[in-house]
């Protein structure tokens, strides 16, 4: 093989080798005790998730979302919301729920990214596992304290998608339809607007992969520049 061609190779697979660099995400949120935050930061792939709680009054006309805390537990993480105390009991069980309010955990991704499914996990005993989420590319500095449901759009969130289930005791695992590209955010949690039973969960893991990025303008020039050489020496 002569130098040129060497060189044809080389550039070609250069301009390829992204195409199949598909690197599967695992976002394992559980942990030993019991930990509240206000924040929790969570790594796999080269890829951070920040979680974020938020909660929504649901017996409140006109309620908004307000910052919650994030609690960490063996089976994933819950939420604290105002109307919960903490105690000085441990291991106080915080879930998702939407009984009094709405709970919600917003997944910041430090990349875009395809997210294929979220696994929940109830509380001890059997509860509705019924969830509801929004998908899209926010500004990571996003704050959703103050807003509505109806402005969540307006932060770049696509239409909420409810996903139901059955009552169970053990954990379930939902897909999620990601839109072509891949997102940077998910607000997930409890059902919005569900039936009478209210639902309970930790979330355990959120599952994907992470988005191969269009060639860059630079990287197309050079394989085509590649291409003509070869072409030409042809």
């Amino acid at each position: 093989m002569n130098l040129s061609a060497r060189v044809f190779v080389s550039l070609f697979f250069a301009c390829i080798a992204p195409l199949g660099a598909q690197t599967s995400l695992n976002f394992n949120l559980g942990g030993p005790g019991e930990t509240i935050r206000d924040q929790f930061i969570f790594a796999d792939g080269g890829v951070t998730a920040t979680a974020t709680a938020f909660s929504v009054n649901r017996t409140t006309s006109g309620a908004t979302f307000q910052e919650s805390k994030v609690v960490q537990w063996s089976p994933g993480i819950g939420v604290k919301n105002s109307s919960e105390v903490i105690t000085d009991v441990p291991y106080v069980p915080y879930y998702v729920d939407n009984q009094d309010h709405y709970d919600f955990v917003l997944f910041v991704f430090s990349d875009q990214i395809d997210i294929t499914s979220v696994q929940i996990t109830p509380s001890a005993g059997t509860f509705d596992l019924d969830a509801s989420y929004w998908l899209g590319n926010i500004d990571t500095n996003t704050d959703l304290s103050g807003a509505s449901f109806a402005d969540l759009a307006g932060f770049g969130f696509s239409s909420r998608t409810d996903n139901d289930s059955v009552a169970s005791n053990s954990s379930r695992t939902f897909g999620i339809s990601t839109p072509t590209g891949g997102v940077n955010a998910m607000l997930v949690g409890a059902r919005v607007g569900g039936d009478a039973n209210f639902d309970r969960f930790k979330i355990s893991t959120v599952h994907g992969v992470a988005v191969i990025p269009e060639p860059s303008t630079a990287g197309l020039l050079v394989c085509s520049l590649a291409l003509a050489l070869r072409r030409r020496r042809a």
